[in-house]
């Protein structure tokens, strides 16, 4: 590992769906779109939907793979979207990496996986979101000394982005 075992410097909000984990993300990442590098992730129309898609893209959205299909609500994910092109953005460099999201469709993705880690163990510090769903990157990186697992609420997820953006601009310098 390169950096002290004792610095937190990824950062990772968990929480119930739609508490606005992914916002906070977003308002973070406008101060910082410019140094930033890594990967959205996105549903094409209403994340309800039966018939849904969920994307894959850089930050800017501008280039994107369709990673998991839903038809009649039923997940049919595709691996190589994560394995290739997830992996690939995750490597995309910048001094702020952004991972929005982690969750249970790359658990069979060896590759990204590497990539995460690789990046995690990096200087660069990271700011991502994990779903509560996906215990085994909940534990994985709940078990990392440099990592710090945020629980966002409706009670503190107003002041967390702003809090967020200043605990950056230090790691920057």
């Amino acid at each position: 590992m390169d950096r002290k075992q004792d610095e937190k410097m990824n950062i990772f909000l968990t929480g119930p769906k739609g508490v606005g984990k992914s916002t906070i993300v977003g308002r973070v990442m406008e101060d910082f779109i410019s140094l930033s590098g890594g990967f959205l992730t996105w549903f094409s129309g209403d994340r309800k939907a039966p018939d849904r898609c969920l994307y894959i893209s850089d930050l800017n959205k501008k280039t994107a793979r369709a990673a998991v299909k839903f038809k009649d609500g039923r997940p049919s994910p595709d691996p190589s979207a994560f394995d290739d092109f997830g992996a690939e953005l995750v490597s995309s460099g910048g001094r702020l990496l952004i991972m929005d999201e982690l969750g249970r469709f790359e658990a069979g993705c060896p590759r990204f996986h590497e990539a995460v880690i690789r990046a995690l163990d990096s200087r660069t510090p990271v700011l991502g979101v994990v779903q509560l769903s996906a215990k085994s990157w909940l534990d994985e990186l709940s078990s990392r000394p440099d990592t710090e697992i945020i629980h966002v609420t409706a009670e503190n997820r107003n002041l967390l982005a702003l809090e967020l953006a200043d605990r950056i601009r230090k790691m920057l310098g």
